[in-house]
């Protein structure tokens, strides 16, 4: 079996790819929990926002409101977190 090089042409390709990618994937920037209207607010890179009522995302219906303050997005962007909860759900998953 013989492999062949990659050309310089796929090495060019692979690297415009990966610098579109995050302007064609939903990533999160921010996020943060809103005590008073007991909401879940989640800003993406493309400057959109997301809130939703704790109530309708199934994963922090028994989270006690204090313990959201610990709500975090995940290194890349892909998820929000509640390390506290073990809870880590996926950003694509909650704006479809």
């Amino acid at each position: 079996m013989t492999t062949q090089a990659t050309t310089d042409d796929e090495v060019r390709l692979a690297i415009e790819a990966g610098q579109r990618r995050p302007e064609t994937e939903r990533r999160a920037t921010g996020g943060r929990y809103d005590l008073l209207d007991d909401a879940v607010e989640i800003e993406l890179a493309d400057k959109a926002r997301l809130r939703l009522p704790r109530s309708l995302v199934r994963e922090f219906r028994d989270v006690l409101p204090a313990d959201m303050a610990g709500l975090r997005v995940s290194a890349a962007g892909y998820a929000i977190a509640l390390d506290a909860y073990d809870i880590s759900i996926s950003v694509h998953g909650l704006n479809q």
